[in-house]
């Protein structure tokens, strides 16, 4: 917990069986439209990706110059976040975790693909201005997790208070909240050896939508 910039994180392990894991797994490696499209500066986006939304929403995401049309989520996608949800409610006794309407899925072949620093500050989420959630799901192989604060206050080390390391393995949550995309970043650096595949899935709520989606004019 950052108190000072009230930013937020936390790391559940695997609450869920290995059975139902491994379907999750099948299903979202089967059943996703996976694409590697060019990036900014030329090049491919170091791993496979997908878009989704529920509720109605219609919008497109873009990041580091890629566009992802709006898809919306399938029922295997609603199932795997009806579970996560359900654990989430019981870590927090009780208290409502709001569901998503959005969610963004990676696939890293092996460890060579990887995503570098960056922080979920889409305009879409307008996580720098109001308090943000955002929920990972991990499968498959085990992958390093980097947090690392923006800027070191006056007295913190940079290279000790200022940064985690967690290794996030088959089944793991993630969340993060408050204001933590304005004042911290993430990444899942390179690792050599690591030769099995993860796959992620990060639900996140939009509350700007896009000017021609449906949604646009009962924003949250």
């Amino acid at each position: 917990a950052d108190e000072r910039g009230r930013s937020f994180a936390a790391l559940l392990r695997s609450p869920f069986a290995e059975k139902a894991v491994q379907a999750w797994w099948a299903a979202a490696e089967a059943g996703t439209p996976w694409r590697r499209p060019e990036v900014r500066g030329g090049g491919l986006l170091p791993r496979k990706a997908a878009w989704f939304v529920s509720g109605g929403c219609r919008c497109n995401y873009g990041y580091n110059d890629t566009e992802w049309p709006a898809v919306e989520m399938p029922q295997w996608i609603l199932d795997i976040e009806a579970a996560v949800w359900e654990q989430l409610g019981e870590a927090e006794e009780g208290t409502g975790f709001e569901r998503p309407n959005s969610c963004v899925m990676n696939l890293y072949l092996d460890g060579m693909q990887a995503v570098d620093w960056h922080a979920d500050n889409e305009p879409l989420f307008d996580g720098c201005r109001r308090d943000c959630r955002i929920v990972s799901l991990s499968l498959g192989a085990t992958r390093r997790f980097d947090l690392r604060r923006r800027r070191p206050d006056a007295g913190d080390d940079d290279e000790g208070q200022q940064r985690v390391q967690t290794e996030l393995h088959n089944g793991d949550i993630v969340t993060m909240e408050g204001l933590f995309q304005k004042h911290w970043v993430h990444r899942v650096p390179k690792q050599s050896d690591v030769k099995g595949p993860r796959i992620n899935l990060t639900w996140r709520t939009i509350t700007v939508h896009n000017s021609d989606c449906p949604l646009a004019d009962g924003e949250v």
